[in-house]
């Protein structure tokens, strides 16, 4: 690749490339390559958790460190600039759009059906 370097895909680079392939054609005679979604589901939920788990094992400790130090600063001036955010969305939200919740309630309970619900639970009128 001249003064770029080189370019490798590597040892997985090329099974990533043909699940890529044969995930996108779907099928090949009696070969199904694709999965039922409560079973995807489950091993996504499951591998991410194995993910969290040992992230957690290796890096966890670091947030102890972080904290203690210099990081208790920068955690209260986030906590500040949340409550700051929250406070003025409050704000904006109460003096330009005002909308008691007891009619929310009610235009929420008015409509039992679900197509209508959707459209219909957010519609804010004063009383």
């Amino acid at each position: 690749m001249g003064p770029l370097g080189t370019f490798s895909l590597g040892s997985i680079g090329g099974a990533i490339i043909v699940a890529l392939i044969l995930g996108s054609i779907g099928k090949i005679g009696p070969i199904n390559f694709r999965m039922d979604s409560v079973v995807l589901g489950k091993m996504r939920t499951y591998f991410l958790s194995i993910f969290l788990a040992g992230t957690g094992l290796n890096y966890g400790f670091r947030v102890v460190e972080a904290v203690t130090g210099d990081g208790i600063m920068i955690a209260v001036v986030s906590a500040l600039v949340a409550i700051f955010i929250c406070s003025i969305w409050i704000l904006v939200r109460t003096l330009c759009f005002p909308c008691k919740l007891d009619s929310i309630i009610r235009s929420y309970n008015r409509w039992n059906d679900i197509s209508t619900r959707f459209r219909s639970s957010y519609r804010c009128t004063r009383f």
